[in-house]
């Protein structure tokens, strides 16, 4: 059976699966001896920096991506990695339980003027403010809030468009505020639906496709992306947006006639939100065309791995992995040696134009079964396991002391680990890394042990 992880939800579904692994003692049968203290601080430490190291790219097929902190939106056509397209799925929840969109009284009428989807910009973005051409479907394909929605997943969509002609092409304007009639409203991407939206929902008052319950059924959703069409490379954007914001939603504009009395003729204008809230459920599918990306990587994806030694490549948006191995680390097994500490040293090629992510993590992986599994070192906390951004020195640090030990001493498999950055789901960061044969500044595995 597969297992495909998602590392920002890492830690809460399999604590407790790992605390059933067998526990290893730090002494000296083990080989930790005294790792927890900085190997400055040991006597008669001494130092490996010379272990094999054999690296690869891979796919990330998938990661678990519903409810992250942002969704992605937009095409982007990276020089480096290729071209990246990215769109979400999200519900629509009602506002208030069997709204009633009238007065009450039997003589009014409603007329829809315009259905107006509303996205809040995060703070960040990949590429630049490239005009898109975005299209909006309705689901037709019912999401659940006890359903684990992975990156790959293709829901079920009806066949029109529903973006009016009007909204079809814009250029992002994150940071820009927008002005809807006399307000002034902060920044967000304003798309025209088809108005069959609102004549639908209104159609449907008194009935229980108006309750909080019945609705997700009647109105399955939304799938809003962009159109794939070929952009020019350093061209394109791929934008975040946050669905959980108050700006986030659909709004029903309509307008409220009075047929009988003194108000005959006359309407007055009225608005209903259809909200994206914590209850409702979304998530993020990117598509990747590495068809253009550098020769490097798209020799790798085939199966050419001769570059490896120099080079590797990590993107976020379920892109792209990089997989270690460590085919010697059982060689340094020796009874009278205790390792203090076993540091991953990442080098990377620092690119102004695009960020690297703010973090890596290493991962178990089984790669005859395809099974992921967590490193004990994660558990011993973020500043023992490292991996952050080091942008003064273009590097990474992960401390995989723990396995390492394990794996050198026999009481684990030497199975591969694999190099995933953070947010990988919510964001589309890439990063190259410089490989163990790096003419410069390699990938090494630094081990400080004591002898006694």
């Amino acid at each position: 059976m597969t297992v495909k992880l998602n590392l920002q939800r890492i830690m809460r579904p399999l604590l407790a699966a790992l605390f059933l692994l067998p526990v290893v003692a730090c002494d000296k049968e083990d080989g930790i001896g005294k790792g927890v203290l900085p190997p400055e601080l040991l006597l008669g430490v001494h130092r490996i920096d010379t272990l094999t190291i054999e690296t690869r790219t891979v796919p990330d097929d998938s990661i678990r991506a519903d409810g992250l902190d942002a969704v992605l939106l937009g095409n982007h056509h990276d020089p480096k990695f290729g071209r990246l397209v990215s769109g979400f799925y999200t519900q629509l929840r009602l506002a208030t339980n069997q709204p009633v969109f009238t007065s009450g009284v039997s003589s009014e009428t409603v007329q829809i003027d315009s259905v107006v989807l509303a996205l809040s910009y995060s703070n960040e973005q990949w590429g630049n403010n490239f005009p898109q051409e975005y299209e909006v479907y309705e689901l037709d394909e019912q999401l659940f809030a006890d359903t684990l929605y992975y990156s790959n997943r293709v829901l079920q969509v009806k066949e029109n468009d529903l973006v009016q002609p009007e909204s079809k092409i814009q250029r992002p304007g994150p940071g820009v505020n927008v002005v809807v009639g006399q307000d002034t409203l902060p920044p967000q991407l304003r798309i025209k639906l088809d108005p069959e939206i609102g004549t639908r929902i209104f159609n449907a008052v008194g009935t229980d496709d108006l309750s909080t319950q019945g609705f997700p059924a009647f109105f399955k959703g939304l799938y809003v992306t962009v159109a794939d069409q070929f952009i020019s490379p350093n061209n394109g954007g791929v934008h975040y947006f946050n669905l959980l914001s108050p700006v986030s939603k659909v709004t029903l504009y309509y307008r409220l006639y009075h047929r009988d009395g003194i108000d005959q003729g006359q309407y007055e204008t009225r608005e209903y939100d259809l909200v994206i809230n914590t209850n409702a459920v979304y998530y993020t599918r990117s598509v990747h065309d590495f068809s253009t990306a550098m020769h490097e990587l798209q020799a790798q994806l085939d199966g050419d791995f001769s570059s490896t030694g120099q080079k590797t490549f990590i993107r976020a948006a379920a892109g792209l992995k990089t997989r270690v191995f460590f085919p010697h680390l059982g060689s340094i097994r020796n009874d009278t040696l205790a390792i203090n500490n076993a540091e991953l040293i990442i080098p990377f090629q620092a690119d102004h134009a695009f960020a690297p992510p703010n973090r890596l993590f290493a991962v178990g992986r089984n790669v005859e079964e395809n099974t992921a599994f967590l490193l004990p070192d994660i558990f011993e906390g973020d500043s023992h396991f490292g991996g952050f951004l080091d942008v003064i020195n273009s590097q990474y640090r992960v401390n995989i002391t723990r396995w390492a030990t394990q794996v050198a001493f026999g009481s684990r498999e030497n199975s591969a680990i694999e190099l995933v950055p953070d947010r990988a789901g919510s964001s589309a960061n890439r990063v190259i890394i410089n490989g163990p044969h790096h003419p410069d500044r390699p990938m090494r595995l630094v081990i400080h042990y004591t002898k006694y």
